[in-house]
Parts: C-alpha cells; structure tokens; sequence
C-alpha cells in the first residue's frame, strides 16, 4: 500500500513540472483537430467466401483528399502493404485441438474462414472518394459521409465498409505496456506509459497533445527503473 501511494505522488509531481514545462500554447484562431481532419474506414474483404481468394489490390483517393494512411486489420503471415496496395487473402481458418482431458464436441467443428482487411485514412476534403481495386472487382467510398458505426457492402456483399475511429501511434518503436490517458476539456491530452528500456529496466514515458499535434515523448520517472503501471 506504501508503494502505491509513493507511486500515485510521484506521478502527480511528475504532471505539475511537465505542464510547467510544457504551458499550453494560446491560439488567435482554432485550428481544425486531427480528428475532423481525417476519416478511416476499416475493409472487410471476403466475408461471405465459401473458399479462400486472393482479394490483394491499391487504393487511391480522389475529389480533393489524400491518402493518410493503410494498415491491416488483423494481419497474418504473408499479408503485406507496400505503399497504396495491399496483399491479403481469406483463408482457412484452423480448428481448435482438444485436449484428451476435455469434453469433445457432440458435433464435429464447422469449417471457417479468416477474414482480411486493412484500414484507410482519408484526409482533408469532405468530398473526396476512396476506390479500392481488388482482383474481384472495383467499388468506391465516401468516407466522410459514412456516420460511426454505419457500413455498406460491395462486390455482392463480399466486402464490408464501416467507419472506425481515427487513431495515431502515441509510443516509440521499445515494448509499451499499460498506457493510461488524461483528457482536459480544452481539448489537451497527456498520455502516459510504461516502456521497456533494455536490461532488465523500465521508464515512466509521458506525451502531450496539444489539440493539434503530439509532442515529444519525455521519459518522467527519473532514476526508478523498476516500474510496474501508471495510474
């Protein structure tokens, strides 16, 4: 209980000397947050394959927008993307192994598919168009127009469009681990979390979002190097 506490005063002194450090900067005007500024939509290819098929394919964005960013969605051996194109495939999924001390099923397992897909960012303009070029065929997204949680299918169904909410990498390229978030009603965020450093050593690391941009990490812990969370 005695550490607990020590910890809990530790971080409190550590965000009184970072906001010290870091004063909130005043703007004139507001300027338009990451988040407005971007929309992602998550691709589900094949979901209602009977067998497995290649849906590699690109991407590009028109009508006034930009392409922000691609990633995957639940990626696997062999998956990759190489700038605005994709390399994905449904496949078979793998059946569970039973145990000889476990009960086995009454009814043999059903076969299934591992679903693929990737994540867009669309940037800027309102009115810009996603086209995905897929070897089943071509079909296009508004981006902004689609509400959070809304989707749409295409190619017959195969594929499947919802919008997700945007997100961006706080952490470096070390092991981060039980990250904790702050959020102040000017639109600040501080995010805080625990970072492997080698041998053996851990460190408090702490970001600040400033409304428009993230600021460099800054390690906050001092000389502990025996770190377990941040509350």
């Amino acid at each position: 209980m005695k550490s607990k506490h020590v910890l809990l005063i530790a971080l409190t002194a550590v965000a009184a000397a970072l906001a010290l450090r870091s004063p909130l900067t005043v703007r004139s005007q507001p300027e338009p947050r990451v988040v407005d500024t971007v929309a992602s939509v998550r691709i589900q290819f094949g979901v209602n394959d009977a067998d497995p098929a290649d849906w590699s394919g690109e991407v590009s964005v028109a009508g006034g927008g930009e392409l922000a960013g691609l990633r995957h969605w639940r990626p696997r051996p062999g998956d990759r993307i190489e700038g605005a194109r994709f390399t994905v495939t449904t496949r078979k999924g793998v059946p569970f192994v039973f145990r000889p001390w476990e009960n086995f099923p009454m009814r043999p397992e059903s076969p299934y598919l591992l679903t693929p897909g990737v994540i867009v960012d669309v940037k800027s303009a309102r009115t810009a168009r996603l086209r995905v070029e897929t070897k089943h065929g071509t079909f296009e997204v508004s981006p902004f127009a689609l509400e959070a949680g809304q989707r749409e299918r295409h190619l017959g169904g195969r594929v499947l469009v919802d919008r997700v909410p945007f997100t961006e990498t706080a952490s470096g390229e070390r092991d981060a681990d039980f990250p904790t978030l702050l959020a102040h009603s000017s639109g600040e965020l501080w995010s805080a979390w625990v970072e492997y450093q080698g041998n053996g050593k851990n460190a408090v690391v702490a970001r600040r979002y400033d409304g428009r941009a993230w600021a460099a990490p800054q390690t906050v812990s001092g000389p502990h190097t025996d770190v377990h969370s941040v509350k």
